[in-house]
């Protein structure tokens, strides 16, 4: 049986697929892969559905240990290289196809101009899934390993691949980091005293963010709501406003419900290009066209 050993992890190392729904109702958010496009693109060329799972890493990639027979295609904007048992070191290339062997290791290195890397393979996982989803929501601390990040010495078991079906090959998405990311309004747009604001200044990606959500540093919003505001739901690009003015993006792994004024939704074509912005990199909101 293959197996992949985690000798370093990075920071946030998951397994992801298209996420869990229908389940909302009962206090779960989908979760599932931060960027579709890249998880689609490298389940497409290995052969998988779409919606398989992949290993999902923020900033820093993996470093992986191999047991048995393992084929894998990486996407995303980073260097890697393949040790092989003999001591022969491959220099990886993204998107391509490779069949690494029993003690091989993998290094994947630091995302460049992107936050996050995906790592797609030709096999099962066998662990098992939560309402359908093999997806870690590490909010909820549900699914696989836990609900929990990997961490160094963890293992994950695969299923012997029988070879690879390539299909038609997929389209690489268009990975050039914008300067604008277009929203619609959200329920509390015209409750914000200086919402103009937040379209025509510029708004930095700091180092403040994880799976749940991005703090971005821009003008200070100011709001007319009580403190007490009811609760609603949330949904994944959702944009609030903390009692202090300040703006927080909610990503995949947001909570269920929170009391922040929503002053604006992201656009789902925009979503993933938001949430792979490096960090310290300066942007502006602009609201759809109609």
């Amino acid at each position: 049986m293959p197996t992949v050993e985690f000798i370093k992890t990075g920071p946030i190392t998951t397994l992801q697929d298209n996420g869990r729904y229908g389940v909302q109702h009962i206090g779960l958010t989908p979760s599932g892969a931060i960027d579709k496009r890249l998880m689609h693109y490298v389940n497409s060329e290995l052969g998988n559905k779409l919606d398989h799972p992949v290993l999902e890493f923020a900033l820093q990639g993996p470093t992986l240990r191999i047991q048995g027979n393992v084929i894998i295609c990486c996407a995303g904007d980073f260097d890697f290289q393949i040790e092989k048992q003999n001591g022969k070191i491959i220099t990886g290339i993204p998107c391509k196809i490779y069949m690494l062997e029993s003690n091989d290791i993998i290094s994947i290195g630091v995302c460049k101009n992107h936050t996050y890397g995906y790592i797609g393979f030709a096999h099962d996982f066998l662990v098992k899934p939560l309402f359908d989803s093999y997806s870690i929501d590490t909010y909820a601390c549900l699914g696989p390993n836990n609900g929990k990040v990997f961490c160094n010495g963890d293992m994950l078991a695969l299923s012997i691949c029988q070879g690879v079906s390539i299909g038609v090959p997929g389209i690489f998405p268009d990975m050039t980091v914008p300067t604008e990311i277009k929203i619609t309004k959200g329920p509390h747009w015209d409750y914000c005293v200086n919402a103009n604001d937040f379209l025509e200044q510029r708004f930095l990606v700091t180092h403040k963010r994880n799976r749940i959500g991005m703090r971005l540093q821009g003008p200070k919003i100011k709001n007319n709501l009580p403190a007490d505001m009811l609760s609603l739901g949330n949904i994944k690009g959702a944009v609030q406003i903390t009692p202090g003015g300040d703006t927080i993006a909610l990503l995949s792994d947001h909570g269920p419900s929170g009391g922040y004024p929503k002053i604006a939704v992201i656009c789902n074509d925009d979503y993933e290009k938001l949430c792979q912005m490096p960090t310290n990199w300066y942007f502006k909101f602009k609201l759809k066209d109609d």
